[in-house]
């Protein structure tokens, strides 16, 4: 036979092992989506009708986009203290579908959806398919969360719209490191312009990353012009978004009420006496700035490198074969049984001890971006090309820096019942950062044991996403109570539901559709799932968020819209502070309703083991 008759032979000898390489990944491929989307419908099912938290802001969005709808803006109608992007798109919803709790559901669906599977690309990017799985699977416990920070319920929509602008930058970079292609560098630049129509520290958190990248391809740049070309393109993008939409405002408001820019950062976007009386306790409690905080902070990560070193020492033991290997393996199997065990019975108590797992990661994240930017600049002397997938690297584990900033103390993105943190929304660069850390990096440092390390990695953050998921599901089912009204339902404890459904009742009881009423300080989800309008300009009565001359304007129009009936949480805020509104704080809106005001009912939930049950005064007018 001919060498040439051979060919055909060869060529298909050659390109099976490829073929089958495809098959391999495609399958993967197939089998992650199918179990992220299983998970993700799991969690749906066991959450539905529970997401947000009706004691705390939840509604604060719904309020404000319910005003968008009757034509008043952010900024110049009413206070409003976050970009502008999340309530105009529920506005809009609201103008098509009506003001009602499900179209907000609507859309935090398809936010919690684009979260996930962006959380996924991300780190598909990074550490492939069935790891990525992992992380998407995190990404879900959040999307759905019962808690304050759900993706379909959240305290404010610029929280997951910014985190979907980071992860949108982020991409975009990755791509422009893989390609040169000038579209996706101005991609990346609208991606962050739009972070600043969300929140601070989404926007923070996007330009700390772009803007630290940047910097290492000027320093490794053989033509630096061409880079700092790069950088003005992107950074006229970024800046053209905030400049066109926060410009529109300040005209707007000049011309019809007078909305100065001061008066758009100082009683809005950064609200001076919110953050002064209430939001900087809070503030120093999650980032104090102090020596034994960053000393505390260092302890986390050295216990957790230590968790890290033991399994190392595991993939070392199992490599060696054996007895000891028949033993390593048995040590992990039932350490992996016994925490499976105890998830199911004591999930609080895996909670607890979960803490661990991320507590450490602001640490952690400044010390890969140094080790990160020191591996690009020792490449360059040494003639090597920065790799996309080590720019990659660097752009997450800034990305994970900077929203550490103000959470560095408290840095627990878990299901939490009681106050649930803002680090949960930022899981895809936690849950990647992660999994990327023991499937990808610490294989890559111990090369020996490669192989077992990342096995053995993968298995620790399956059982850690396993435990997000059970305690989700465990919150979940605690909220029975469904608490509804002509707006929409919302599920919630029976201890909170009850006095929640009777203020509910109340309102439909004493006031009529047109009526406004007076919720404070904040159960703004119940003026949509009432139906009623709230026509102060200041939506959540925080401390701070009126000064003394700020509470006799709102008097003046209550009194002006003819107000009848008032319902105030009799709770104190110690989370912020101060005691209840009316007596601890605002107490001039709270002299006004006790002379102008009867009391008529105390509106109180079941007390369930807690000494200081859910209560709420409400007072109706005597005279008008």
């Amino acid at each position: 036979m001919s060498a040439q008759a051979d060919m055909p032979t060869m060529r298909r000898a050659v390109t099976r092992p490829a073929r089958e390489h495809a098959a391999v990944a495609i399958t993967s491929e197939r089998v992650a989506i199918a179990t992220v989307a299983l998970v993700g419908l799991v969690l749906l099912a066991f959450t539905w009708n529970r997401w947000g938290d009706l004691t705390m802001d939840t509604g604060y969005d719904l309020v404000a986009a319910g005003k968008v709808s009757h034509a008043n803006a952010p900024y110049i109608d009413y206070h409003y203290y976050y970009g502008p992007l999340g309530v105009l798109i529920l506005g809009a919803l609201y103008e098509l579908l009506g003001i009602a709790v499900w179209p907000s559901v609507a859309l935090g669906l398809v936010l919690a959806a684009t979260g996930i599977t962006l959380g996924y690309v991300l780190a598909r990017r990074l550490v492939g398919s069935l790891a990525a799985a992992v992380v998407g699977v995190c990404c879900a416990v959040p999307a759905f969360s019962s808690a304050n920070v759900s993706w379909v319920q959240p305290h404010t929509l610029g929280a997951p719209l910014g985190i979907i602008g980071c992860l949108a930058a982020v991409l975009c970079a990755a791509r422009f490191a893989q390609t040169a292609g000038r579209r996706w560098l101005l991609l990346t630049g609208l991606a962050v312009g739009a972070t600043t129509l969300t929140r601070p520290e989404a926007f923070g958190s996007a330009a700390l990353a772009i803007g630290c990248w940047l910097l290492v391809r000027l320093v490794l740049a053989g033509d630096r012009r061409a880079v700092l070309r790069e950088i003005a393109q992107l950074a006229g993008v970024a800046l053209a978004v905030p400049v066109v939409v926060y410009g529109a405002f300040l005209i707007a408001g000049a011309v019809h009420g007078g909305l100065g820019l001061d008066a758009l950062i100082h009683e809005n976007i950064f609200p001076r006496g919110l953050l002064d009386a209430s939001a900087s306790t809070v503030y120093a409690d999650l980032a104090p700035r102090t020596l034994g905080s960053f000393v505390a902070l260092g302890g986390k990560t050295l216990l957790y490198a230590a968790g890290a070193g033991a399994t190392i020492l595991a993939a070392r033991v199992v490599d060696q074969g054996g007895r000891r290997r028949t033993l390593a393996l048995a040590v992990l199997g039932a350490g992996a049984v016994v925490f499976l065990a105890i998830l199911v019975a004591r999930p609080d108590t895996v909670r607890f001890y979960l803490k661990a797992v991320f507590a450490w990661m602001p640490a952690g994240a400044a010390i890969a971006s140094a080790v990160l930017v020191a591996a690009a600049l020792r490449g360059r002397r040494e003639e090597r090309r920065w790799a996309p997938e080590a720019q990659l690297e660097l752009l997450v584990a800034l990305v994970l820096l900077g929203f550490s900033y103000s959470l560095y103390a408290k840095f627990w993105p878990i299901p939490n019942r009681s106050f649930a943190e803002g680090s949960s929304y930022a899981m895809p660069f936690v849950a990647t950062f992660l999994v990327w850390l023991h499937v990808a990096e610490l294989p890559r440092r111990v090369p020996a044991h490669a192989a077992t390390l990342r096995a053995v990695g993968l298995g620790w953050v399956v059982l850690v996403a396993a435990a997000l998921v059970v305690i989700q599901i465990s919150d979940a089912r605690q909220e029975t109570y469904a608490v509804h009204g002509p707006g929409g339902t919302i599920r919630a404890t029976p201890a909170d539901g009850a006095v929640y459904q009777q203020a509910l009742d109340v309102i439909a009881r004493e006031t009529h559709r047109s009526e406004p009423i007076l919720l404070a300080p904040q159960m703004t989800a119940l003026y949509v799932m009432s139906r009623r309008d709230d026509v102060l300009p200041a939506l959540s009565l925080l401390p701070g968020a009126l000064s003394p001359a700020g509470e006799d304007r709102a008097i003046r129009q209550l009194e002006n819209q003819h107000l009848r009936l008032a319902i105030v949480d009799r709770n104190p805020l110690p989370r912020y502070a101060h005691g209840a509104f009316g007596t601890g704080y605002d107490r001039r809106i709270g002299a006004w309703l006790r002379t102008n005001f009867t009391h008529i009912s105390t509106l109180r939930g079941p007390a369930a083991g807690s000494s200081d049950p859910r209560t709420l005064d409400v007072w109706l007018r005597r005279t008008l």
